[in-house]
């Protein structure tokens, strides 16, 4: 199994670094200075993320499929630590995910829980995150539960509340006891149908993890 893993991840560099190599040839024929700078520092970063996956994949298995950036986002979870001699907190690390596939909702809802940071050269606050995170997936339960902690916001074009975000998280991810206790905390609201009010999620809560307080 781990030797599957390891071809996989090699094809998948393989597409990478052909991707990276057609990238450079396409900033050569650039008309336009600055254009011609920020696509090559772009490709820069992508170039050390990659670097640095070559041996990080060595010590991390990949648990799903997505290429280096799950690896990432595995390692960022794992709390981060050093590659090839460099740091990397769990922030850099969900950063790195992200620039190598910004439509990678898990790393946006990370980032998010991480209080956010700058993605190639952009700053993104929580919010920003979050809301990045349900623009390319409207199930994500951790992006609706970190819109609704900061009051709800728009999203693809929508005001949605603080209650509908804590709801739509307990949609997604009804299993999660976090995700019924803010909407418990907000007086209750209606998941799949079925109106719950305060005290059933908090039931619903304890019933999930009995050892957390409310």
């Amino acid at each position: 199994e781990r030797a599957a893993e390891a071809r996989r991840l090699t094809k998948v560099m393989s597409t990478v670094v052909n991707a990276e190599t057609a990238a450079r040839a396409k900033v050569c024929n650039m008309n336009g200075y600055q254009a011609g700078i920020d696509a090559m520092r772009k490709e820069m970063r992508a170039s050390a993320a990659v670097a640095a996956l070559k041996e990080l994949a060595r010590d991390i298995p990949l648990t799903h499929s997505g290429g280096p950036a799950s690896v990432w986002l595995c390692f960022g979870v794992k709390g981060g630590g050093k590659v090839r001699g460099a740091s990397f907190s769990p922030v850099a690390c969900y950063i790195n995910a992200i620039t190598i596939d910004n439509r990678n909702a898990t790393g946006w809802s990370n980032l998010a829980n991480s209080d956010g940071g700058t993605v190639q050269g952009k700053a993104y606050d929580k919010k920003a995150c979050a809301v990045m995170a349900l623009s390319i997936n409207e199930n994500s339960a951790p992006g609706w539960n970190i819109l609704g902690v900061l009051g709800g916001g728009e999203v693809n074009g929508s005001t949605v509340s603080q209650i509908t975000c804590f709801e739509r998280a307990v949609t997604a991810e009804p299993k999660t006891a976090l995700y019924w206790r803010n909407l418990g905390s907000r007086g209750g609201g209606t998941v799949n149908g079925a109106a719950y009010g305060q005290f059933a999620c908090y039931a619903r809560a304890f019933a999930l993890k009995p050892n957390d307080a409310l």
